[in-house]
């Protein structure tokens, strides 16, 4: 059974690299190529993540990916409202809180004009070579668009969430007005809605916004299966890398972020100038992209530690496990969620780990055997921790041999995680069919229009009293 599958995102569907994207879905849509299936990804131009586009044609309004078909769609005014959503944060309090507000404007603002502009591009798409088979909406800026063209096709909806931060947001006022693309990508009804189970609770919050449990399917990611290589010559990987031979190497691979971003980074830098008055012979090694790297490098300046900290940019995907194989310890102090690929990518690497205590890790990694988790602010339990793993050569090993256990027993590879969701989306669809070949008429005062059903209008009714009586209930 050959699908056609629309897939819409706002985000550049890549690895992380030197130019962003999202590698969940980069590994899915290789799946569903070699699964056979024609696959369409929607995505918006000028980009709403300030990343570099070059690598998928620039402007250009259609893009062969190898298999599949990348389709832009220029958003209206997208390019300034996503730079209102991504604005930096400094300065007083009170402009913060005025930033702050101005993001939340931007958001929304963009996430009404993306889901006009992809609603509509979407459906000249399917009046131009036939309705799609289902509709794949990845993050929750598109779940709007997703849902029109679905309801246009007669096609089934999945949703995919990359984690939430609406847990503790939940608890503020306005926090409806304040997040809005990010609890309509929870409750836009949906035929499944996929979370990534990233220690962000999304099922909670799920649950929380009465979400029916049966549409929801809350997975780990995936990990490389290429990532531990003892057969690597660590001389010859920091000399093809351009790191000294004499230091020991602190990495931290991934989006770079300052004090109003989740990744933090900041806090490594301040870790850094905290080691260098104990030692001299660390490197803290930072690879990945980031809005805030300006802000950081200034950071390491006003510290002292410019010489101490090296910025090393954007990251290809081939070139990810010569980073993890080069460095002495993995170190990690996100805000928000410290379960991200990075990190279980360096635990796969068998990379001695020290990363936050929070309700990610607490409970799951066992500290001192699977890795060393410190408190966020704590720089003295930090360094300590750092210490450690350095003068200690057994610990060092020990801890990221119990790493690569963990890994091992509770991840699958990207390539399993992919099939997964494949074989969800062809089930989907292969209940769908059943059901249109099935239904007749005088059953439920249902009629089949173009292989959609249409509702009478007394059930209609009453289905959406009864999610709005158990959305209000759950929030209230």
């Amino acid at each position: 059974m050959s699908l056609r599958i629309l897939a819409v995102s706002v985000f550049l569907p890549k690895p992380l690299g030197s130019h962003g994207g999202c590698r969940a879905f980069w590994e899915l849509s290789g799946e569903l190529v070699r699964a056979g299936h024609r696959l369409s990804y929607l995505t918006c131009y000028p980009p709403f993540l300030p990343v570099d586009p070059s690598c998928f044609g620039g402007s250009a309004r259609r893009c062969d990916m190898g298999g599949w078909e990348l389709v832009k769609v220029r958003v209206p005014f997208g390019g300034s409202l996503g730079r209102l959503a991504w604005a930096q944060r400094t300065g007083p309090s009170w402009w913060q809180q005025f930033i702050e507000l101005g993001q939340s404007a931007g958001a929304a603002a963009f996430f009404a004009s993306f889901s006009m502009a992809a609603a509509a591009a979407g459906c000249r798409l399917a009046k131009r070579s036939g309705p799609f088979d289902v509709v794949y909406v990845q993050n929750e800026y598109a779940a709007w668009a997703g849902r029109y063209i679905a309801n246009r096709c007669g096609t089934p909806l999945v949703i995919r969430l990359l984690g939430t931060f609406l847990k503790d947001m939940m608890q503020q006022p306005l926090w409806r007005l304040r997040y809005l693309p990010a609890w309509q990508g929870m409750v836009t009804r949906c035929d499944r809605l996929v979370i990534t189970d990233d220690g962000t609770g999304g099922d909670q919050v799920a649950r929380r916004l009465a979400v029916p449990s049966e549409r929801v399917r809350f997975w780990r990611s995936g990990v490389r299966d290429d990532l531990y290589r003892p057969d690597l010559d660590r001389c010859e990987l920091r000399r093809r890398l351009g790191l000294p031979q004499d230091r020991r190497v602190l990495l931290y691979l991934g989006r770079l972020g300052y004090h109003d971003n989740f990744k933090r980074t900041d806090r490594l830098i301040r870790l850094a100038a905290a080691l260098r008055k104990r030692r001299g012979d660390l490197l803290l090694v930072l690879a990945g992209p980031g809005r805030d790297l300006e802000l950081l490098r200034q950071e390491a300046g006003r510290l002292g530690v410019g010489d101490y900290v090296h910025f090393v940019g954007g990251v290809s995907y081939e070139d990810v496990p010569l980073w993890y194989n080069a460095a002495d310890v993995y170190v990690q102090l996100f805000d928000l969620s410290n379960w991200s690929n990075t990190l279980t990518e360096a635990m796969a690497a068998h990379l001695p780990v020290v990363v936050r205590r929070d309700q990610s890790t607490q409970g799951v990694l066992e500290s001192g055997v699977e890795a060393l988790l410190v408190e966020a602010d704590n720089v003295e339990e930090q360094v300590g921790a750092i210490e450690a793993i350095l003068d200690d050569p057994r610990l060092a090993r020990d801890l990221g041999e119990g790493a690569g256990r963990w890994v091992a027993r509770h991840c699958g590879t990207w390539a399993d995680r992919a099939k997964r969701e494949v074989a969800m989306i062809e089930s989907l669809v292969g209940q769908r069919q059943r059901t249109a070949d099935s239904s007749d008429e005088s059953l439920t005062g249902e009629r089949l229009i173009h292989g959609r059903f249409i509702p009478s209008r007394r059930r209609a009714d009453s289905e959406v009293v009864g999610r709005s009586s158990r959305f209000n209930q759950a929030v209230r």
